[in-house]
């Protein structure tokens, strides 16, 4: 039979202790079972004097060490020596009644995932925000424009009103200018369509027809109504005798001007 013994301390431990890596605050433990307990077969990382001392009651089954030498592998939450809540690697050593346990504080664990979850949060909220931004920015703009179309739009309603407002009171000044002139002029001054009916005269004119108020010759015929007027005179009186001779006259003179141009 051959024996052969190491010192645990020259290389084991220490590479333990630096095993998965040590650049994590993570730890590793040797152990076994010891009766009802699961005794620690290594130096702890961040506890002395536990090779073969520390021992863990197999009734604590939350315990990393327990759920390890109970036969569990894989990953498992449980509670580290000190009782914090941690995630463990369980494995056990083939051809041994040795367990290998990596413990990791859950809060260490999680943290990097935190840190992305509150930057993805960050990011996120930025993102909302400037969307919201650009959404509000838009609708502003398409509310200037609208205004501004709307504002436009009324002050063109404003100019056309203005404008034509101009032009009624400049046709309304024309037009009384052209009525006083009219009603002044000395001389005799109408207006008559191609059907020879008088459109607009003057009082110089309707006087000529013995009216006083020339409205009364809109829309007659010159001629026809000296007739009219001669046949109600009477019978017995010439067309000679009438006291408007110069409209008499007028209306033959018209008469004849019409029978040239047919």
């Amino acid at each position: 039979m051959l024996a052969l013994r190491i010192n645990p301390e020259t290389y084991l431990y220490p590479f333990i202790k630096r095993w998965p890596t040590p650049s994590l605050p993570a730890e590793t433990l040797l152990v076994r079972r010891d009766g009802n307990d699961a005794l620690c077969l290594n130096e702890l990382q961040f506890r002395t004097n536990t090779a073969l001392n520390l021992r863990f009651s197999l009734e604590h089954t939350n315990s990393a060490a327990v759920k390890a030498v109970l036969g569990q592998n894989g990953i498992v939450e449980a509670r580290d020596y000190f009782g914090a809540p941690v995630l463990a690697a369980l494995y056990a050593i083939p051809d041994s009644p040795w367990f290998l346990v990596t413990r990791m504080d859950t809060a260490k664990v999680y943290a990097p995932l935190a840190e992305r979850l509150r930057l993805t949060i960050l990011i996120g909220s930025l993102l909302l925000i400037s969307t919201a931004l650009g959404i509000g920015a838009i609708w502003r703009h398409q509310r200037v424009r609208f205004y501004k179309e709307r504002y436009e739009m009324i002050q063109c309603n404003i100019r056309d009103i203005t404008e034509r407002k101009r032009a009624e009171e400049a046709l309304h000044y024309e037009q009384s200018l052209m009525a006083t002139l009219m009603d002044n002029l000395p001389d005799a001054v109408y207006f008559k369509d191609a059907a020879s009916r008088f459109i607009r005269v003057n009082r110089a004119h309707s006087r000529k027809f013995g009216l006083s108020d020339p409205v009364q010759l809109a829309g007659q015929i010159g001629r026809g109504f000296f007739l009219r007027g001669a046949r109600a005179a009477g019978p017995g009186r010439r067309a000679g005798d009438h006291p408007h001779r110069s409209a008499a006259a007028e209306c033959r003179r018209e008469g004849n001007l019409a029978g040239r141009h047919r």
